[in-house]
């Protein structure tokens, strides 16, 4: 089999909003709704949840989601690697964020494609655009430089590139889904943390520092996790004006 494997890795203990996976919007917990988009992208094959949860575990049964019950593990890309582990058919394995309700299925597509259509690659991402300077500045909006072939040069939670006028650039912002070629997750996996990623709290780093290649993609779509009350609160607005909610 050369398909397409979807995961969506999922924790009760985030710091900042704890048991955010079931947090209700609408009539479904949070977690639902991603994997409602992803079953609407054409390139998967297989969808499943992923948790160490027994709490989401039981809320995923009650809604027939597929649901692989996992070991404790330290990240959400340490989960998605161990769960390819049980399917080793799938050839591409995508993380998608279990905390992005808003997540497009054609940005899941898109960066299937990516992976796809790039043989020199190893993982393909997504970025879009934003002049905003409030993004350019916040270190929690995690910036993107690329080279001409579409390849990550660096990521950071830093203003990159560097602007000496003054002037805030428009930058690439990234988004945080990621498709992998299988055999690169399980040794990306079984590799420590390195410095960088230690530095800055981001995992693509490891897969550069390993010398990796990430094709990277541009979408038009500004999903964004949800890791605050604030965050939680924009969203059941944004959900309310929804056709679909409740």
């Amino acid at each position: 089999m050369n398909g397409v494997l979807g995961v969506i890795p999922l924790r009760m203990a985030s710091t900042r909003l704890p048991g955010k996976p079931l947090l209700v919007l609408g009539n479904l917990p949070l977690f639902a709704w991603v994997y409602q988009a992803g079953t609407k992208a054409a390139k998967l094959d297989k969808l499943i949840v992923a948790t160490e949860s027994a709490s989401i575990q039981e809320k995923a049964e009650q809604l027939n989601i597929p649901c692989l019950l996992t070991p404790p593990m330290n990240t959400g890309s340490d989960r998605v690697g161990w769960t390819s582990r049980k399917f080793p058919g799938y050839q591409i394995v995508v993380n998608i964020q279990g905390d992005e309700p808003l997540i497009k299925a054609g940005d899941i597509d898109l960066v299937v494609t990516a992976l796809q259509e790039d043989i020199q690659a190893d993982v393909a991402t997504l970025y879009n655009r934003s002049a905003e300077p409030t993004d350019y500045q916040d270190p929690s909006k995690v910036k993107l430089v690329a080279d001409h072939y579409n390849h990550a040069l660096y990521f950071s939670r830093s203003p990159i590139p560097c602007c000496l006028n003054q002037t805030s650039p428009v930058i690439k912002k990234h988004c945080g889904i990621y498709a992998y070629r299988r055999e690169f997750l399980i040794r990306f996996n079984q590799q420590p943390q390195t410095e960088l990623e230690k530095t800055e709290q981001l995992e693509q780093l490891r897969i550069l520092e390993m010398g990796g290649i990430i094709a990277v993609r541009e979408t038009s779509n500004d999903s964004w996790g949800i890791d605050t009350q604030q965050d939680y609160d924009k969203a059941k607005s944004i959900f309310k004006k929804r056709e679909n909610y409740g």
